[in-house]
């Protein structure tokens, strides 16, 4: 089936439809009697799915790709080269291969990688793919990752997993015991090949349960990309002891933002309350994720606005904050009356914070559309009181002609 889709006819048919309803392209004739047209459309599928996360796969139609879900379990671009950057040495075993986008990041910074998948499809694409990008540093092997371990005596600098979050059912699952394979099962079977284990994982997962579960862990990175959690990273290394080290990351107009942290600063750092200030700051997703809710404000001179609410405010701009800055307008009581009085045509940006409700109910009780340039922050302060703060978000612009001032 590769060599069809490689086909010319089979190529100017995906280029030329790749905007187009794939459902509704299944409804129509295929061009050509024993044109593949179920697997073409597939091919537009994937691509359309694969156009902000993989776009260099998406446009190139030597490539093969595979089906959507592959794609949407896979790594992103912009995550598999943050992975890579983070292994040195010489030789990584990518023992959960799938499509392969880790694999090829890794092997444009190791000169020995294993790729390992157990699934035969996905491993003939990426026989196929590999040799029209070039790369002659990947062994391929079709294998489950536990068997290849106990068939290879071979022993590299990092193993790499991961591992699939999807039950039998296909329904997804977050715990390690629940992923396949099981990773904790697997910890020491993996230290008789390597010294350093790199395992990707779901981002809802708990990473104070993930401490209390495994032994070695070194480093924890939690990856987001525009403000949106992806991923959360555990390196492994074996016979360490020390605590981790956990780094919340973002990825943001062309750089990474990195806050890190050992977990005992943040649970001795001490932080002081504060009613709303001239500025408001909202921490990116990755430190929400980290659980930094006192540290940052410690790091950067903020108070907070009570004990469990994560917003943050001061008197002058910290321009440095890794989050949203807001320049506070008022001080709203929660009523429709009184927020309504306060916008212009009735349209804000609502976020909810510590607060009663869910942002799409508060919008109809207090009878807001989204939009316009008001940010409203649903929240408690530190006296207890409900309140809604109106605020104008800072933009990039802004902050860099106000901290040159």
């Amino acid at each position: 089936m590769i060599q069809k889709l490689q086909q010319i006819e089979v190529i100017e048919y995906i280029k030329g439809h790749l905007h187009d309803d794939p459902f509704q392209l299944l409804l129509k004739k295929a061009p050509q009697f024993d044109f593949p047209l179920k697997e073409a459309v597939e091919q537009i599928r994937s691509r359309q799915k694969s156009r902000k996360k993989l776009p260099e796969w998406a446009e190139n139609f030597r490539l093969v790709l595979p089906p959507p879900l592959s794609i949407e379990q896979s790594s992103s671009g912009i995550t598999a080269e943050f992975k890579a950057g983070l292994v040195q040495g010489e030789s990584i075993a990518d023992l959960t291969g799938g499509m392969g986008v880790d694999t090829i990041a890794f092997a444009d910074r190791m000169m020995n990688v294993y790729y390992v998948e157990q699934n035969p499809y996905l491993v003939g694409l990426a026989k196929h793919n590999f040799a029209e990008l070039g790369l002659s540093n990947i062994q391929i092997h079709h294998a489950d990752a536990s068997g290849w371990l106990v068939e290879n005596n071979i022993k590299t600098d990092w193993i790499y997993l991961d591992p699939a979050r999807r039950d039998d059912l296909n329904q997804k699952v977050i715990g390690l015991q629940d992923c396949s394979p099981n990773v904790l099962d697997m910890i020491p079977q993996l230290w008789r090949h390597t010294t350093n284990i790199l395992i990707k994982l779901s981002p809802l997962i708990d990473i104070n349960q993930l401490v209390r579960q495994m032994s070695g862990v070194k480093n924890i990175w939690i990856v987001a990309v525009q403000n949106e959690c992806k991923e959360v990273l555990v390196n492994l290394q074996n016979g360490i002891e020390e605590e981790p080290t956990v780094y919340a990351m973002n990825h943001q107009k062309g750089y990474w933002d990195e806050f890190s942290f050992k977990m005992e600063e943040e649970k001795q750092a001490e932080v002081q309350l504060s009613d709303p200030q001239e500025y408001v700051y909202e921490p990116n997703v990755a430190i929400m994720k980290s659980g930094a809710f006192k540290l940052v404000a410690q790091r950067f001179g903020l108070k907070k606005l009570s004990a469990h609410t994560h917003l943050y405010t001061s008197r002058d701009c910290m321009y440095e904050f890794p989050g949203r800055i807001f320049r506070l307008i008022s001080i709203l009581k929660p009523t429709k009356k009184e927020i309504q009085s306060n916008l212009h045509e009735k349209k804000a940006n609502l976020a909810v914070r510590n607060f009663p409700g869910k942002a799409e109910q508060l919008k109809k009780i207090w009878g807001i559309k989204d939009g316009g340039e008001d940010y409203l922050f649903a929240t408690t302060l530190q006296n207890g009181k409900k309140a809604v703060l109106r605020s104008v978000r800072l933009s990039d612009l802004q902050q860099e002609k106000d901290a040159n001032a």
